[in-house]
């Protein structure tokens, strides 16, 4: 009988213990997340500076999109009455800002085209657009955030709002258009680190759904004052 019982209470102990480290894990997690999601809806800062945008009916037309501070707000603020962002050219930039935009994308079923380059951090944005159109020869440009490079997180994550990148990053499968073939993506990234770059083929853009068409955008030109941009000649 003692042996039995003493069997039932080391059961129970371990029970306990593996329920509150779970209950722990849970609730750093939730708080990394409550954490990312209120900076998410409080980034009030807002910066439009050098950056040019035309606005056409129900389409807003972005020539370069940096994703510095204060820009995810400025592009939010535009595409209110909005359906489709156009963007000529983005080189990427802070996770968090993309971040943010991308997910306004995905709620408000806004339709993303790319008519240059879309690198980086631009490419969360295309991947979580409803519908992803870009221009023949348009460049569609991959590699791992600047933090995931890292192997030892704690050396590396030197403030809050990297960690809140880290979180976000955590869940970007969440944020992606659900037609997205998204191992294929993680294993572009596994092999293709931050200071390198991976540029998708058109037989991968289409494979894998990253994108529904591309378009010849032979007479698509986009002017600004006296400046004419229109899709790169290869």
């Amino acid at each position: 009988m003692i042996k039995i019982i003493s069997k039932i209470l080391i059961f129970l102990f371990f029970s306990l213990l593996f329920i509150g480290l779970s209950l722990i894990f849970m609730v750093k997690n939730s708080n990394y997340m409550d954490k990312a999601l209120a900076k998410q809806e409080s980034l009030n800062y807002v910066d439009c500076s050098d950056t040019i945008f035309q606005e056409s009916g129900n389409e807003l037309i972005i020539i370069e999109l940096n994703f510095s501070k204060g820009i995810a707000n400025c592009v939010i603020n535009k595409l209110k009455d909005k359906e489709k962002l156009t963007i000529f050219i983005s080189p990427g930039g802070l996770a968090l800002e993309s971040f943010v935009l991308s997910n306004y994308i995905k709620e408000n079923n806004i339709k993303v085209k790319i008519i240059n380059t879309c690198a980086s951090a631009c490419t969360y944005l295309l991947f979580s657009a409803p519908e992803r159109n870009i221009c023949k020869n348009a460049k569609i440009i991959l590699h791992q955030a600047g933090i995931v490079e890292e192997k030892n997180w704690i050396s590396y994550i030197i403030n809050e709002e990297e960690i809140i990148n880290e979180e976000f990053m955590k869940h970007e499968k969440e944020l992606f258009n659900k037609d997205i073939n998204f191992n294929y993506y993680e294993e572009v990234l596994k092999v293709t680190p931050f200071r390198d770059y991976y540029e998708l083929t058109e037989v991968e853009l289409k494979n894998n759904n990253f994108i529904n068409n591309i378009e010849s955008c032979d007479n698509k030109n986009i002017i600004i004052g006296n400046l004419m941009f229109g899709e790169k000649k290869v």
